[in-house]
């Protein structure tokens, strides 16, 4: 398929990797529809190639978690016409798992407190495979980028060692955890989209970083104050197994360490002007 003849609607376009995605595809010429959350029938309208890279987070709303991630994939699949869908799923999946490659077993774990979370993740994916057109499902680990308003953890510390000069942790200096740049997960997508790539790919850096790495760059480079408060345990994340995507795509993820650099730079011009 041509990037001429190729349609794409995303759902999620307006979030931070939707945004991203649909940039990517429109730099190469290629046309990113946005899907329309609030439609339940799509008869008629050809979806073309359909990405869900977005959802609800806040597990406190039940009913949105749920819409947003396993309805708005139902009506899809039930009404609309498409010829490949691609669904943004995330390797939180593993959480607690000993080993995270695409066949682990995954199991839940409901002392969890964004335990829906991983549910819908795992409910759309079962969803997605149900149907009999070619599909694709990818785990980002944890995506960084130029997120400004982010609640997630780095854009957190970046955006607080900048503008109020300390960062208060409230994770152990051994938390460890790995992290994405946005644009290494949107070039996988488009290029799993692009070549029809099917199955299941995690998208990650491959390693886990810990959280006194990141604070001790971070201090270093702005010379705010860290605020390490007592916790009791850490959520655990076991090591992305990257391996699939890189023999089928020869994926080079970008260190976070290399590009926290340029994150610090980037919000303080963002926000000391």
């Amino acid at each position: 398929m041509s990037d001429q003849e190729m349609k794409v609607t995303i759902f999620g376009a307006g979030g931070f990797i939707g945004s991203h995605l649909t940039a990517q595809f429109e730099s190469h010429g290629i046309k990113a529809c946005r899907g329309d959350w609030s439609k339940q029938d799509f008869s008629g309208e050809d979806l073309g190639t359909v990405i869900f890279c977005g959802g609800v987070g806040d597990c406190s709303k039940v009913d949105e978690v749920i819409s947003s991630h396993v309805d708005i994939v139902r009506h899809v699949i039930n009404t609309a016409k498409y010829d490949f869908l691609l669904y943004v799923s995330s390797t939180r999946l593993y959480l607690g798992h000993e080993c995270a490659d695409i066949d682990t077993p995954l199991t839940m774990h409901q002392q969890d407190k964004r335990v829906l979370f991983n549910q819908v993740k795992l409910l759309a994916e079962t969803v997605i495979k149900s149907q009999p057109l070619p599909y694709a499902i990818v785990r980002p680990s944890n995506v960084y980028g130029s997120a400004y308003t982010s609640k997630l953890f780095l854009p957190s510390l970046v955006r607080d060692a900048v503008t109020k000069k300390e960062i208060n942790l409230y994770v152990t200096p051994e938390y460890s955890k790995d992290y994405v740049h946005i644009d290494d997960v949107t070039h996988a997508i488009e290029q799993i989209a692009m070549q029809r790539l099917q199955g299941l790919f995690n998208i990650a850096s491959g390693e886990n970083v810990s959280a006194k790495e990141l604070v001790d760059f971070i201090v270093q480079r702005t010379g705010c104050n860290a605020v390490w408060h007592p916790v009791q345990t850490d959520d655990t994340f076991p090591p992305i197994d990257v391996s699939p995507l890189e023999q089928q795509l020869a994926f080079r993820p970008k260190s976070v360490i290399s590009m926290l650099d340029e994150m610090i730079d980037v919000f303080q011009d963002k926000f000391n002007h």
